[in-house]
């Protein structure tokens, strides 16, 4: 998701100031898509920590105009995997089995 909101094609929308379901306070963005993905009418919400910078929250809208989310699920647990700073904790949606290469094998692109 952070690596989403500089995606050609997304428009972020300052919404507002607020807490995260766990109490933390945060900027929250709105993201809405212009030709992008299979899916250019949703839109998430995304709950940017003021003291961390990082996504803390998020929350999907099935369309943009929807008035309530989908779902809202925290993005806690962060952990470095490489260079790169991810969220494992995403409620019912927790990731495992993270990998993060830094080379990727040459048979990964071969059709089988």
């Amino acid at each position: 998701m952070p690596y989403k909101l500089k995606d050609t094609g997304v428009t972020l929308t300052y919404v507002k100031e607020d807490k995260t379901q766990s109490g933390e306070l945060s900027d929250v963005l709105k993201l809405t898509f212009e030709n992008v993905g299979v899916s250019p009418d949703n839109a998430y919400w995304v709950w940017v920590s003021k003291d961390q910078d990082l996504i803390k929250q998020w929350a999907y809208f099935t369309h943009f105009t929807d008035s309530l989310p989908q779902f809202v699920s925290p993005w806690d647990d962060y952990e470095q995997f490489g260079q790169i700073l991810l969220a494992q904790g995403r409620g019912s949606r927790n990731l495992t089995e993270v990998a993060v290469l830094t080379t990727v094998p040459p048979q990964t692109f071969i059709s089988l």
